[in-house]
């Protein structure tokens, strides 16, 4: 065997390990963050990164267990990414774009509703926890289906327990 073979060889070894170390600590789930999503350009719009922040602070400090499994895997009790997507895309597609996210809908006659977010549902700390979202600070008054985000946005879901 050629010694590029052998270097090649062991690279490869070297790669597999390195990933499945990162993978086990979480830190793979980065990597699908940054990400090119959904929304369409075809209107002219113009298209740039959006952060969307994931806070399961309240079902983390109320013991469940789905919750504190994601704390440790996203690293605390706040997991931020960003993603690529055009001005004007709506919050649902949006979060849908991080592809490490895996994101659950109902649809109900007021529109689409995010029922669970990295298998942490609605109902899941008592019968009138569930998700909410904001955009930079505000909270939204149509539904995640509907409101949309442009360049620089920050989406904002927070997992409640004690609705105010």
């Amino acid at each position: 065997m050629s010694k590029v073979s052998q270097v090649a060889r062991q690279f490869s070894k070297t790669l597999v390990v390195a990933l499945l170390i990162l993978s086990t600590v979480g830190i793979a789930l980065l990597v699908g963050c940054t990400t090119n999503g959904g929304g369409s350009t075809d209107n002219g719009s113009t298209s740039g990164n959006v952060t969307i922040k994931i806070d399961i602070t309240a079902a983390v400090e109320a013991g469940d267990a789905t919750a504190m499994s994601l704390a440790t895997r996203y690293g605390g009790n706040v997991f931020t990414c960003t993603v690529n997507v055009a001005d004007n895309t709506t919050v649902l597609v949006a979060t849908k774009a991080a592809t490490v996210l895996t994101v659950s809908t109902v649809s109900s006659s007021y529109g689409d509703y995010v029922d669970s977010i990295d298998g942490l549902a609605s109902g899941a700390v008592n019968s009138t926890a569930g998700w909410t979202f904001d955009i930079n600070g505000t909270a939204s008054q149509v539904g995640a289906d509907v409101a949309t985000v442009k360049t620089g946005d920050t989406i904002t879901w927070t997992y409640v327990t004690v609705w105010q």
